[in-house]
């Protein structure tokens, strides 16, 4: 009767540590970012919430690949909003000149379309860095939580006793 309940406590014990081991969808979708494509730039949705860079650049601290993509989308989206800026800027300045000095307000729009176009063009690379900071980000995650791997149990066995190890 004793033997019998060990036998059956040790064949409840495997079952639960293999049952705890298992690697379920829902543990490694969790902190994945989900991308929907969107032009110029994608959007990132992590549990269904939007991600702005710096907190996307607070998840990617952790994960070197990621975090140096990430602060290059940052530094790059920031020269957008200052391309966007000055170029708004000289716009405005070369609609107010034009009508006193035709020839400065070109040059000023001339101008402002450059810094537009520099503007987009920022916004296009950080676009491109963010997606290669969220691939290498999604990647990372997944190989750590295909690394963690299950428990190992050892089962020993002698005449009077009966041992189990159970190591996670």
């Amino acid at each position: 009767m004793y033997r019998k309940a060990q036998l059956v406590m040790l064949f409840i014990i495997m079952l639960a540590s293999s049952i705890y081991c298992q690697k379920h969808a829902s543990a490694l979708a969790r902190d994945t970012i989900i991308t929907m494509n969107r032009f110029p730039n994608n959007i990132y949705i992590l549990n269904g919430k939007k991600l702005t860079l710096p907190v996307m650049e607070w998840f990617m601290s952790d994960y070197p690949t990621s975090n140096r993509n990430i602060k290059v989308a940052l530094v790059s989206d920031q020269m957008s909003i200052v391309g966007y800026s000055v170029g708004g800027l000289f716009a405005v300045t070369g609609l107010i000149a034009f009508r006193q000095n035709e020839t400065l307000g070109k040059e000023l729009f001339k101008v402002s379309i450059i810094s537009l176009g520099s503007g987009f063009a920022f916004q296009l690379l950080s676009g491109a860095f963010k997606q290669k900071a969220v691939n290498a980000y999604n990647r990372a995650l997944h190989t750590q939580a295909n690394a963690k791997g299950g428990g190992v149990y050892k089962m020993g066995m002698t005449d009077k006793k009966v041992g189990l190890w159970v190591t996670f």
